[in-house]
């Protein structure tokens, strides 16, 4: 009768313990951690040949001088024009990310060379997520013959360590193990 009224009050007692684990445990902790990095790419692009866009202009009304000593200085201002090497650079840039430089020569009314360069940063999110195991509080019992142990059970990491009282005998009872996998 004694071992019964011992047994129903280990019952009670684990039942106690794990109300009040359960109450005032700590639970899993997840820390959510983002890192924003950059990344700079900076390249020179050659393109071999450009696209060429034309545009029809409208007809216009030439005017010719009558002076033949105008109408020569003209067509020299024409032709120096016309075979003269210009350079064009133009820089672009794109809000926060970066920046292109256009480099244009064009000569003869013709695009002879387009180069580019560019500048980028790209900014790439990093989200961890870190998940702290909680530590467990566990109850059981161990039964065997002459054993009849409800036992008490703590687990931190890889560790567990439990403690029972064995009705059957009257002594205490220690567990210990170890996680494998």
């Amino acid at each position: 009768m004694a071992k019964v009224k011992y047994f129903i009050l280990g019952i009670v007692i684990g039942l106690v313990t794990g109300v009040l684990y359960r109450q005032y445990s700590p639970k899993i902790i997840r820390e959510t951690t983002t890192t924003t990095k950059y990344k700079v790419i900076k390249e020179t692009k050659y393109l071999d040949k450009p696209k060429i866009v034309s545009v029809v202009l409208p007809d216009d009304t030439v005017f010719i001088p009558a002076d033949t000593a105008e109408l020569i200085k003209k067509y020299k201002e024409l032709h120096k024009s016309y075979y003269k090497r210009r350079t064009y650079r133009d820089t672009l840039t794109f809000d926060s990310l970066g920046y292109c430089v256009v480099e244009q020569e064009v000569t003869k009314n013709r695009i002879g060379s387009l180069r580019y360069s560019y500048s980028l940063t790209i900014p790439e999110k990093i989200t961890y997520t870190i998940a702290y195991q909680k530590n467990s509080l566990y109850i059981g019992g161990l039964i065997g013959k002459e054993l009849v142990a409800p036992t008490i059970e703590y687990t931190h990491k890889k560790y567990t360590f439990g403690l029972g009282y064995n009705f059957w005998n009257n002594g205490f009872v220690t567990t210990f193990r170890y996680k494998i996998r």
